[in-house]
């Protein structure tokens, strides 16, 4: 179970939270305060080509693998917020969450100028809620009509808003042990967690800058909030921080030892994958506000997202798109980003379209892309992905609306400098299907845990020595409208201790998971040295 240190008016809020089994409800307090109501770039090549070359490094042991990660022990906060292809949306959080934002605060955005970044929403939650979903009934969401909603809140979704007030999750890998008793509550009795926060307002911006709030009391900007080097000049400020040397839970025999068992278990026709990952963790003091944004720069995620709390912060970068929810049939990913989809265009028969698009497969080489769409290991770990999304999916949908959109592509990311194979699968929730039933049927991820699910996510439970967290979980939201959008939790560290607005005292710890799909012809080595190239966003935050 995570750790929290709340102090303040969110101490009741998180009061008998440890041994929590995942569906304790903490009521709504009075807070005092606000509520909240691909093209490739131009430098791209250079990016990519730094990013391989620090990939491609061969790792001697278990310390000397972490070795440049391991140079970025004392960091500024030096590494620009705007330009470089960022949303003007990203830049006006950016230089809100530095500035005047308080805490808890909530960012959901995208870094890059992709149709999925249209949309960044900024809050300041108002009451927490610990259960697999959050209280739907109280907030104006009818459950069991859909993923729960039904009624536009008072027309304030005629401007095609994504979020018009609503829930925000982070759920937990461990999760899922809640969900399928067979795997068990988690490693050492840890229960599953899912963290939702009521956020009845809140600032919605689109990917030219434009505000607009919802709710009753919506965050206020600045006069000067996103002018240009405004947040820059606060990042070199007050958000800086330090990270301690980064070691390994598992370290390289450990891991190399898992991925055996698991080649093992594949021989057997026991499973045909399975994700294993390993955390990677060292201390942290500063800002991990610094962190995020250096982080959203670095990486520029189509899924950004920070959530903080007391005692905690979820700092993440994420790629891929766990699940959309929305009405009728609009485009594959129309303006999703951290803040989802882009308008209220729905079907005449007023059905919810469900939709999600897993990954499986890394290049960091424009020349590579060719590589990338012969590979048969990877085509083979998206397909079997494919076929287990579909059939989760078939599990909550009608019957013959789930297809697969795209078999198999490539899409740019982080600006052009990493490309990943993806596919897409929809289909129509059956009616009367909510939140509760859809992540049933879904979660976790099927791109991190393995084919068969619930086999794969036993032996990873028996491998992994320590709980993935967030890590692998989903972070999103669901909206008073009825939509909903949660990203995979990949590329996504956690701060843990006492801080105050972000700013974490000397002995905070930050965890960083990486892992990597083993199939039958995965070689133990190479895997190790994947799993620490998928810390190259980090290390780039880092600012090595």
């Amino acid at each position: 179970m995570l750790r929290f240190e709340p102090r303040g008016r969110w101490a009741r809020v998180f009061a008998g939270l440890e041994g929590a089994e995942g569906v304790k409800s903490v009521r709504k307090c009075g807070f005092g305060g606000r509520g909240f109501c691909g093209k490739v770039a131009s430098g791209a090549k250079k990016r990519a080509e730094r990013s391989g070359r620090w990939a491609a490094r061969p790792a001697a042991d278990k310390d000397a693998s972490l070795s440049e990660l391991n140079q970025s022990r004392q960091v500024g906060a030096g590494v620009p917020v705007g330009g470089g292809g960022l949303t003007r949306g990203a830049v006006v959080a950016c230089d809100w969450l530095l500035g005047a934002a308080s805490s808890p605060v909530v960012v959901l955005t995208s870094g890059d100028e992709h149709d999925a970044g249209r949309w960044t929403i900024i809050a300041e939650p108002t009451a927490a809620h610990v259960g697999l979903t959050p209280p739907l009934e109280g907030s104006g969401v009818r459950v069991g009509v859909g993923v729960g909603a039904g009624v536009m809140c008072g027309g304030a979704n005629a401007a095609g808003l994504p979020f018009v007030g609503g829930w925000v999750g982070v759920l937990g890998y461990e999760l899922g042990g809640l969900i399928e008793p067979r795997v068990g509550a988690g490693i050492g009795g840890i229960a599953g967690e899912g963290l939702w926060l009521r956020c009845a307002s809140a600032l919605v911006i689109d990917r030219d800058g434009t505000a607009m709030g919802v709710g009753p009391n919506p965050p206020r900007l600045g006069a000067e909030v996103g002018a240009d080097g405004r947040a820059d000049r606060r990042a070199e400020g007050g958000a800086r921080f330090a990270c301690g040397e980064l070691t390994s839970a598992t370290g390289e025999a450990g891991y190399v030892t898992g991925v055996r068992r698991v080649l093992e278990a594949i021989g057997a026709g026991d499973v045909y994958q399975a994700n294993l990952t390993h955390v990677l963790g060292g201390t942290f003091a500063g800002s991990a506000r610094g962190l995020f944004v250096r982080l959203l720069r670095a990486a520029r995620p189509w899924y950004g997202a920070y959530v903080e709390v007391p005692g905690r912060a979820v700092v993440s970068a994420s790629p891929e798109l766990f699940l959309s929810v929305e009405r009728g049939g609009r485009g594959s990913v129309d303006g999703g980003g951290g803040g989802g989809g882009g308008g209220g265009g729905g079907a005449a028969d007023g059905s919810w379209v469900v939709r999600t698009r897993p990954m499986k497969g890394t290049r960091s080489r424009a020349e590579d892309i060719g590589e990338l769409l012969g590979s048969a290991k990877e085509r083979a770990e998206l397909t079997m992905i494919v076929d287990l999304m579909r059939n989760d999916l078939g599990r909550v949908c009608e019957a013959g609306s789930v297809r697969v959109e795209v078999p198999r592509g490539v899409e740019a990311h982080a600006g052009g400098g990493i490309f990943q194979a993806t596919a897409q699968v929809r289909g129509v929730l059956r009616e009367g299907v909510g939140l509760e039933g859809l992540l049933r049927a879904t979660f976790p991820p099927g791109s991190v845990t393995g084919a068969p699910k619930v086999r794969a996510m036993e032996l990873i439970r028996s491998l992994e020595p320590v709980p993935r967290g967030v890590y692998c979980g989903a972070i999103g939201y669901v909206s008073d409208c009825g939509r909903a959008q949660f990203s995979v939790a990949i590329r996504t560290a956690e701060v843990r201790g006492a801080h105050e607005r972000g700013v974490f005292a000397p002995g905070g710890e930050l965890r960083y998971g990486v892992g990597a799909g083993i199939v039958a012809d995965s070689d133990p080595g190479s895997e190790w040295r994947e799993t620490l190239a998928k810390a190259g966003v980090l290390r780039s935050a880092l600012g090595v």
